[in-house]
């Protein structure tokens, strides 16, 4: 009976690859196993049934996932030498991401300065991306990506010549992966909003009204935000100046405060009914999410009008 703690790496390998890996990352010489991943056709379904195998054989010893992971990472970090195979390792790699016993964020290991330059890495990823997609979904995968580190670091894969923004989404675009640029702008979107969230609440704890508007009106421009987008990142930032430790009527004025120095700045994004509105319903929303807010609600919506970020009227149609 083959002792499968003992010879894990070995078994993989020749399930995988067809032999034993050398130092380096070469197969060594001899003879090949015929119902490795490497000896099939360029094929996902003759793939699938290689890697099922496998799967019924970690899933039986759950010892072995941590060995599967453990021989994946000088795999992946060789992949270059294995360039006419690449395809089938990928995809094979994507069917065990697929059937959970490996995670997405092994591909960490294709991180090597050589095989971004080469665009090894970038080429690898895009593959097991599609076959991602086929064995499971579009969906699936951006769900996948928002889970893992791979998602922030789609960027780090391309060369440094290509490592733009219009680049990411040109690429992913010509390979049928348009929602991976849709995911990649949105974790960019989140981070540019963190930063001037960041920003404005500095602004807001030793700054000027002035600087504040000054502030979100060159993001709103640079980043196409509208009005509502914009108001709702300065109520943010207000909140985060509060120092709720306090007792409940410290805390009410400290919001007066703020909201008295900063309101107007607020008030020039709240134009329209609509937006004042959903701004005051978002506000609701962050008070029933949080049981802070909620005790100091009625001073907040009282602040907002006098300031006239809200209208009566956008009030009593709330």
């Amino acid at each position: 009976k083959l002792d499968y703690k003992k010879y894990a790496e070995t078994l993989f390998e020749l399930l995988l690859v067809g032999g034993l890996i050398a130092p380096g990352g070469t197969i060594q010489d001899g003879p090949r196993n015929p119902y490795s991943v490497f000896a099939c056709a360029d094929d996902l379904a003759e793939i699938r049934v290689r890697v099922d195998i496998m799967t019924r054989t970690v899933r039986r010893y759950k010892y072995l996932q941590r060995r599967l992971e453990e021989t994946m990472a000088p795999l992946l970090q060789y992949v270059n030498k294995f360039a006419d195979e690449l395809p089938k390792f990928a995809k094979a790699f994507a069917l065990f991401v697929s059937r959970q016993l490996l995670p997405l964020d092994a591909l960490t290991h294709l991180l090597k300065e050589h095989l971004v330059k080469e665009g090894v890495a970038l080429e690898f990823m895009t593959c097991v991306f599609q076959a991602y997609v086929a064995d499971a979904s579009a969906a699936n995968l951006q769900t996948l990506l928002r889970k893992s580190q791979i998602g922030s670091k789609l960027l780090d894969f391309f060369p440094a010549a290509q490592r733009s923004e219009r680049d990411l989404k040109a690429f992913f675009a010509s390979k049928d992966l348009a929602n991976v640029a849709e995911f990649h702008s949105q974790v960019q979107q989140v981070k540019i909003r963190d930063i001037a969230l960041q920003r404005l609440h500095d602004i807001m704890s030793g700054g000027t009204p002035q600087e504040a508007g000054m502030y979100a009106k060159e993001q709103q421009a640079a980043h196409q935000w509208t009005e509502l987008d914009t108001a709702t990142l300065l109520w943010e930032a207000a909140v985060t100046t509060i120092d709720f430790t306090g007792r409940t009527d410290q805390v009410d004025k400290h919001f007066q405060r703020v909201l008295q120095t900063f309101g107007p700045v607020l008030a020039v994004f709240c134009t329209s009914a609509k937006t004042e509105l959903t701004l005051l319903l978002r506000i609701q929303h962050m008070a029933y999410e949080d049981a802070r807010l909620q005790k100091h609600f009625r001073t907040i919506v009282s602040e907002l009008y006098q300031t006239d970020v809200l209208s009566e009227s956008a009030i009593i149609y709330w």
